[in-house]
């Protein structure tokens, strides 16, 4: 899961609840809403002493309040297991 994205955003998403990440490295198959997924400074792997967490607190100070229910209706419409295995499926298809 290294500088991916772990299954506890599915984990979140399914219960209504918006992610704060640093930067994506890696992108699913479709792209999340700013509603799903807030990014804030690069972190990465670094040391506690080498990230700036000033720009961080001024960024989860900006963080907008969670529509829990939209963020269910993203969940069934893009994330929920049959949707991306009907992705996946799809691609398998026309390859």
């Amino acid at each position: 899961y290294r500088m991916s994205i772990p299954n506890r955003f599915t984990d979140s998403f399914m219960v209504g609840t918006a992610v704060v990440t640093d930067e994506l490295k890696v992108r699913w198959y479709l792209p999340f809403s700013k509603e799903e997924v807030v990014q804030t400074i690069p972190m990465g792997y670094k040391k506690c002493s080498e990230v700036d967490w000033k720009s961080f607190n001024i960024d989860v100070k900006k963080l907008e309040p969670i529509n829990s229910k939209r963020i269910c209706e993203l969940y069934d419409e893009k994330w929920k297991p049959e949707i991306v295995a009907e992705y996946m499926l799809n691609c398998i298809r026309k390859s």
